[in-house]
């Protein structure tokens, strides 16, 4: 891969995550702002060392940008299911998940994505740097804050 500038372009981690573990890779296209790319990466490389740890199945589905928030759906193959939990809740839409029994690998990965979207939501969408304002649904450092998507 080259830039336009002739220079070769660098892998995001999330790209090499998913040459390394190609068993994982999202059946689902999705995509996220370059500036969560650490924070993406580093849920999938949580999530798949809790799937080695556990021996549980884990496939992430897909993974996204949806309202400014990083959303990641995973399928687990596990019997933990206690019916469905509202994530979030505004008047444009309802974000539901498959609840999780305590103590199951459904609820730790639930744990790391939570975490994740936490994360992602203080980070510029544009370089991952801290993020200092927010436009719209999305938030940017105070160099990227004149720069609206």
């Amino acid at each position: 891969m080259t830039q336009n500038n002739g220079e070769p372009q660098r892998r995001t981690r999330v790209e090499s995550f998913l040459l390394q573990q190609p068993e994982l890779e999202p059946h689902i296209d999705g995509h996220g702002p370059v500036g969560w790319d650490e924070v993406i990466a580093d849920s999938l490389f949580e999530i798949a060392a809790l799937a080695k740890a556990t021996g549980v199945k884990i496939r992430i589905a897909q993974f996204k940008e949806k309202f400014g928030k990083l959303r990641i759906y995973t399928e687990i193959d596990e019997l933990s299911s206690t019916g469905f939990e509202v994530i979030e809740r505004t008047p444009a839409h309802v974000h539901l998940r498959t609840g999780a029994v305590p103590g199951s690998t459904r609820e730790r990965v639930q744990q790391i994505v939570d975490a994740a979207t936490a994360r992602a939501a203080k980070v510029c969408v544009r370089c991952g740097q801290p993020a200092t304002l927010t436009m719209g649904f999305y938030q940017f450092c105070s160099e990227h804050s004149t720069a609206y998507w």
